[in-house]
C-alpha cells in the first residue's frame, strides 16, 4: 500500500514538473513568434507509465509542437517510471523527446526524482536550462525537413 501512494506521488510530482518544463518552453520560444510562419501549440502525446511492481500503461500527455514554414518539432513526455532503489528508497525516472522532421537523433530530456536535470542530443549532453536548451533548439532548426518530404 505504502508503495502503491508513493508510486502516485512521484506520478503527480512528474506531472506537475512536465508542465512546468513545457511552460519554460513556451517563454523560452517566445521570441520565435516574430519569424514568420512560426506557431506554439498544445498537444496530447501518448507514453508509457511503469509502476514499482512494473505494471505498465499508456498515458496521455501535455506536449508541444513547434511550427516552422514548413516543418515541426514535437516535444513531448515518452516514459516514467517508478521503482524501487537498493536500500528501499524511490526512484522515478523520465524523458521528454524532442523530434522533428530529418533530426539525425533523438533529443531527449531526463527527469530523475523531481527535476528535468540534463538534455542529451547524439553525443552532446549538457544541464536542462533556457540557455542550454535555446542553443540546442538553435542546432536542431537547421536539420529539420520539410514535413511534405515525409509525407
Amino acid at each position: 500500500m505504502e508503495t502503491n501512494t508513493a508510486s502516485q506521488q512521484a506520478f503527480r510530482v512528474w506531472r506537475d514538473q512536465l508542465r512546468m518544463l513545457l511552460g519554460s518552453i513556451t517563454s523560452w520560444v517566445h521570441p520565435l513568434h516574430d519569424l514568420d510562419h512560426f506557431s506554439i501549440k498544445e498537444t496530447q502525446s501518448g507514453y508509457s507509465l511503469a509502476d514499482t511492481s512494473n505494471r505498465k500503461v499508456e498515458e496521455k500527455g501535455l506536449a508541444l509542437k513547434l511550427t516552422f514554414a514548413d516543418t515541426e518539432l514535437l516535444i513531448g513526455p515518452s516514459s516514467f517510471s517508478v521503482s524501487e532503489a537498493p536500500g528501499g528508497s524511490m526512484l522515478s525516472t523520465g524523458v521528454v523527446t524532442m523530434v522533428g522532421f530529418g533530426m539525425k537523433e533523438t533529443c531527449q530530456i531526463h527527469y530523475s526524482n523531481g527535476a528535468f536535470e540534463k538534455f542529451t542530443y547524439g553525443e552532446q549532453e549538457g544541464v536542462m536550462g533556457e540557455i542550454s536548451f535555446t542553443s540546442l533548439l538553435a542546432s536542431i532548426i537547421p536539420e529539420l525537413k520539410p514535413a511534405a518530404t515525409y509525407a
